[in-house]
């Protein structure tokens, strides 16, 4: 997406959406980490990985001001680990959940589903936020 002719509008609003995204990913997977029962997983390193990955998006945008960049070699071993990094954030919150509502350690075959609706965010989210919210005590 391009606003026109205004590349700190367009870079802007990447940055925003990169947050939005990443963001409501860090807050489920955190409130979901505490009401799971069954948890052994690092909830610190899920927290590092999705702060690494706004950190790492919203600066690399900046300075190649939103343009796509390319890299080879060696250099491209960190972007590996941040490859990694993104299906972490997205598969801790879907197995957080899936174990709160089978009340048991879910497997990959249990939250699959789950996890590509996090991946196509825009239409996985108005089934997520429904059972998300069914899960989530008053407060």
């Amino acid at each position: 997406m391009q606003v026109e002719d205004n590349v700190d509008l367009t870079v802007a609003l990447r940055i925003v959406g990169v947050i939005i995204y990443f963001g409501w990913m860090l807050w489920l997977g955190s409130e979901l980490h505490s009401l799971d029962g069954t948890s052994v997983s690092n909830k610190g390193f899920f927290q590092f990985n999705g702060i690494l990955i706004i950190g790492f998006f919203s600066i690399g945008m900046v300075i190649n001001d939103g343009n796509d960049f390319q890299v080879n070699g060696i250099a491209a071993l960190p972007f590996f680990y941040l490859f990694y990094a993104v299906i972490n954030v997205l598969k801790f919150p879907a197995k957080r959940m899936r174990s709160i509502e089978l009340g048991r350690k879910a497997s990959f075959g249990d939250y699959w589903g789950l996890f590509f609706m996090f991946i196509f965010w825009p239409i996985g989210v108005w089934f997520i936020q429904a059972r998300v919210n069914k899960l989530m005590p008053e407060k």
